[in-house]
């Protein structure tokens, strides 16, 4: 009996150190990671460490990182403040998912980062026009695209 009730106190103790689940310490600056593999979404920026965080983040999306991949396309929105596909990343990961119910915080800060990927967009082919009349259909394409996103209204 002694030996069953030591044998229970020594796996109650160690069991918490075997698998800490903690949130992204959001303090610290989020950092590129190793071993997340190469695949990579090309996305407009000039900043290959932008595209560099951008595609880790899409990575911990597709792990089920949620939190992390937030801060990683966060702080690949701070390195180019111009891209609108980071902001993009900041709504995926925020917005509601399989594994967690949607958190009116998080849902808040979901639709602020896709409203500012929407206001990126909408500059960036405003300004792509203004650069380069083109005979193609692909600027057109773009603006109808952000223009029908620009009708998307809050849900109540």
């Amino acid at each position: 009996m002694k030996k069953a009730i030591a044998l229970f106190l020594t796996a109650a103790v160690l069991a918490p150190a075997q698998h800490k689940h903690h949130a992204s310490d959001a303090k610290k600056p989020a950092e590129l990671l190793e071993g997340l593999g190469s695949h990579t979404h090309p996305i407009a920026t000039r900043s290959e460490l932008t595209q560099k965080f951008f595609d880790q983040g899409l990575a911990l999306i597709f792990g089920f990182n949620h939190d992390e991949a937030a801060r990683l396309f966060a702080r690949a929105a701070e390195l180019d403040p111009q891209s609108p596909m980071p902001h993009w990343g900041i709504a995926l990961s925020l917005g509601p998912n399989y594994n967690m119910p949607p958190l009116p915080e998080r849902e808040e800060k979901a639709w602020r980062a896709i409203e500012k990927a929407i206001e990126l967009s909408s500059m960036a082919i405003t300004s792509a026009l203004m650069w380069k009349r083109s005979s193609s259909g692909i600027p057109r394409i773009l603006t109808k695209t952000v223009r029908s996103s620009e009708r998307l209204t809050r849900m109540p």
